[in-house]
């Protein structure tokens, strides 16, 4: 009696495991049936799981992976869009820097490119301003632009130009900044 109860218990065991695997399997094949004898295309669906819980997570997983990837297409088009931003400054810059050094080069060549008539000119003037007591030479020099007093300054002699400057000192700060600007004027005029 015993053996025919372990039978018996071993038969069951077999037969529900059976019954299970038959159960997972037939809904799909007849869903699969029913489709194809309607006539419509079947979809593929996921095996059934053990955890249900694994389905919500693998669709939360896979979400989040799509979020990141748009995330990361928007910061690479934004990327992107501040490289070519960059780029253009960069050349609108490179062609300023030409722009100004043209520009510099322009004005340094107008400083000291005077005509032979004007050197006459400023040649009689500093012949004049070297007879002048140096207080008025300085007034009168502060009076005129700035590259030609430097230019009449040049055609003096050093000790009577620094006599003009140092009167210019002592008019005040608008006189050394006049005889700052006369110096450079001069500085460069003698470099070329």
């Amino acid at each position: 009696m015993k053996g025919l109860f372990l039978f018996m218990c071993y038969f069951c065991a077999v037969l529900l495991s059976v019954l299970t695997v038959l159960m997972t399997i037939k809904p799909a094949a007849t869903e699969k049936i029913a489709e194809e004898s309607a006539g419509q295309i079947p979809f593929v669906t996921e095996p059934p799981s053990v955890y249900p819980e694994q389905k919500r997570a693998k669709e939360d997983l896979t979400q989040a992976i799509i979020a990141r990837q748009e995330d990361l297409d928007r910061k690479e088009k934004a990327l992107e869009k501040r490289e070519s931003d960059l780029s253009s400054e960069k050349e609108l810059l490179s062609k300023l820097q030409s722009e100004l050094s043209k520009a510099k080069e322009e004005m340094d060549k107008d400083l000291t490119a005077l005509d032979a008539n004007e050197r006459k000119n400023c040649k009689k003037l500093a012949e004049f301003y070297s007879k002048m007591d140096p207080n008025n030479a300085a007034q009168l020099l502060s009076e005129i632009e700035p590259e030609r007093a430097a230019l009449i300054l040049t055609y003096l002699s050093d000790r009577d130009a620094g006599g003009i400057m140092d009167a210019a000192v002592a008019l005040g700060p608008n006189g050394i900044n006049r005889a700052v600007r006369w110096s450079e004027i001069i500085r460069k005029m003698k470099n070329q």
